[in-house]
């Protein structure tokens, strides 16, 4: 299976674990990794498209082998990494007070007007090809809400994508905490909230496992 991994700096955490795989070299995963990722119209055109071509174009830190232009019909799935907001993350956005029926609409606006789901459409309008989507991970504090107000937020996220028939992937439960949050020896610093290499390990491992059957 031909994987293309694009995002962020969280998308070059996953990158640093995979380049530890004993077998990385039966793996055919290539990684796209520019600081702001498609988040921002900096990101955007640091990951260049070309709409009329269907192709990707001159991605920085290129490390695949097939040569810098690429075609979005040579991949078998594509997993975009780190631009969207984890459930713990919106649920924060909210004041406690705010109605669940109101947070939910909120929510989907917010999945709507993001950068990344017009990279996601783009990737959809050529292709059929299987989306996962990997949120950044989950805080490891968040005032007031609680585990129902999160996972509440995570079926509208996960609702919301698939009508584009885009996965969500879940954050690896060993890198979390009971209440939905990350735990804190899973993050590089509080201030440096990016996976360490071993919580990295994680996270590749359990895409491994969602690549090889669906969730």
């Amino acid at each position: 299976m031909t994987v293309c991994i694009v995002g962020n700096s969280h998308a070059g955490s996953l990158r640093l674990a995979y380049e530890t795989l004993p077998d990385k070299a039966n793996l055919q995963w290539d990684f796209f990794v520019a600081p702001n990722g498609y988040a921002d119209a900096e990101g955007l055109r640091a990951i260049a498209y070309d709409a009329k071509r269907h192709a990707f174009l001159d991605f920085p830190y290129f490390s695949a082998a097939k040569g810098a232009d690429l075609e979005i019909a040579d991949y078998d799935c594509f997993v975009l990494v780190g631009a969207h907001h984890s459930a713990a993350h919106m649920v924060a956005m909210f004041p406690f007070d705010v109605s669940a029926g109101f947070r939910a609409r909120a929510v989907q606006e917010i999945c709507q007007k993001s950068r990344l789901f017009d990279f996601a459409q783009k990737i959809r309008a050529v292709s059929a090809v299987r989306i996962l989507l990997v949120t950044k991970p989950a805080p490891t504090t968040i005032q007031r809400p609680g585990p129902q107000d999160i996972a509440a937020v995570q079926a509208v996220i996960e609702t919301f994508w698939a009508k584009i028939r885009v996965e969500v992937l879940p954050q690896p439960a060993a890198t979390m905490t009971a209440g939905g949050l990350t735990r804190a020896d899973c993050f590089k610093s509080n201030a440096n909230q990016h996976f360490t290499p071993e919580a990295s390990a994680v996270a590749v491992d359990a895409l491994r496992q969602v690549l090889i059957a669906p969730l």
